[in-house]
């Protein structure tokens, strides 16, 4: 029975379709749907009480003609929107109403966001379904940890302050057919400590990553799979009270090839299995500071002489991710490689726990085990651990 009035408030809004998405109240739509109601004695009651003597609540009126003046645009109008689902931005709020068709135009609601289509150009391509098998994300994040303790606290302890950047972005192609992943990821972190004489800040923090995943689907969820990985550090990380360095500028940069079957379950866990893994170690600067005897290329187990290494073996790479709520979500990435002489396992769980739209914590555990490389007093290798807390600015494009 409302659904007349509805059209014609619907058809009057796409003309202007701005004004609805882009004002939460809009007085302009409900004043003409009132206007509209008013004509028409089946809506009275709807509108008005006691025959229009006493106006009902405003909120659940303007909410009723919103409503049907979106369902309207969706079924209408999919045009009005540029934004195919993958590249919409994430938003506690967002929530997808409909998708229409075969060109997979999708429609989105938010109670503070409406994105209305103002490039022709971004539309037709949406339109034309050339960019709907892409999604790319962007994530930064800029946190930090503080703690204070005085000379004469009783329990003893010393005061830190560390800062953490991060960003990832991600490209992924996927027609069902073909996926092809790529990675970019940089952290870089300082920290502070009152017990290091000779450094005012130190580097806790330095990786710079890049990763792509090419996979054909075989059959059911596996891939026949190729991967490629380089990582490289681009400051000087110092030990302690030393001048010793666990790193430094473009040293080491390691680079991972493989050849295998990858198997994946929707979007939550991957499984590659590489019977034939390629293993490359360079490190650029090899110079040490007169008061210390191992240099770089000694700590990754490149031999004297040399600036380069290199293996061939067998590798594992397990990725989950999972969102227990739209605020909580864990991220696990496991990765083991063999030369048949040692391992190398590296494993990093994170949990990111979304507060609001710019403000987020993050708790990340990194174990890692390495024996392909010799220690320098010839004892066996022990497990690394690295752990991190920390809270502040998050932004996810």
């Amino acid at each position: 029975m409302l659904m007349g009035c509805f059209s014609m408030t619907a058809q009057h809004v796409v003309r202007d379709s701005v004004s609805i998405i882009t004002s939460e109240d809009s007085l302009r739509i409900h004043q003409a749907a009132i206007e509209e109601a008013t004509t028409n004695p089946l809506f009275l009651d709807w509108v008005f009480v006691d025959k229009g003597k006493n106006m009902v609540d405003t909120t659940n009126s303007l909410k009723k003609v919103r409503n049907n003046a979106r369902t309207y645009v969706v079924n209408s109008h999919p045009e009005a929107y540029r934004y195919h689902y993958n590249q919409l931005p994430l938003h506690d709020d967002v929530f997808v109403l409909h998708t229409r068709g075969k060109n997979n135009v999708t429609v989105v609601d938010s109670n503070l966001m409406f994105r209305p289509s103002s490039n022709k150009e971004k539309l037709q391509h949406v339109k034309d379904g050339t960019l709907k098998n892409w999604n790319r994300t962007l994530l930064i994040q800029l946190q930090g940890t503080q703690n204070y303790i005085s000379p004469n606290w009783y329990n003893g302890g010393e005061s830190s302050l560390a800062l953490l950047g991060y960003i990832n972005a991600q490209l992924k192609f996927d027609n069902k057919k073909i996926q092809w992943e790529n990675l970019f990821e940089w952290k870089a972190g300082m920290n502070g400590v009152v017990s290091d004489s000779l450094h005012k800040l130190r580097v806790g923090e330095d990786l710079l990553k890049l990763n792509t995943k090419f996979g054909v689907k075989a059959f059911k969820n596996f891939y026949y799979t190729a991967s490629a990985e380089a990582s490289a550090t681009l400051f000087n990380t110092y030990l302690s009270n030393s001048y010793e360095r666990a790193t430094a500028p473009l040293s080491p940069i390691r680079f991972y090839g493989n050849l295998g079957m990858d198997y994946k379950y929707k979007k939550i866990i991957s499984v590659m299995l590489s019977p034939l893994s390629y293993k490359m170690v360079y490190v650029n600067d090899t110079t040490v500071h007169p008061s210390v005897t191992t240099s770089v290329a000694d700590k990754v187990g490149i031999p004297d002489g040399k600036k380069i290494l290199h293996q061939f073996g067998s590798s594992l790479e397990v990725k989950f991710s999972y969102s227990f709520t739209r605020e909580i979500v864990l991220d696990s990435k496991m990765k083991l490689y063999t030369n048949y002489k040692g391992i190398e396992w590296d494993w990093e769980v994170v949990g990111n726990f979304i507060i609001n739209r710019y403000l987020s914590a993050r708790v990340s555990v990194n174990p890692r085990y390495d024996s392909t490389v010799k220690t320098e007093d010839g004892s066996k290798p022990k497990i690394q651990l690295k752990e991190l807390t920390s809270l502040g600015f998050s932004y996810r494009f």
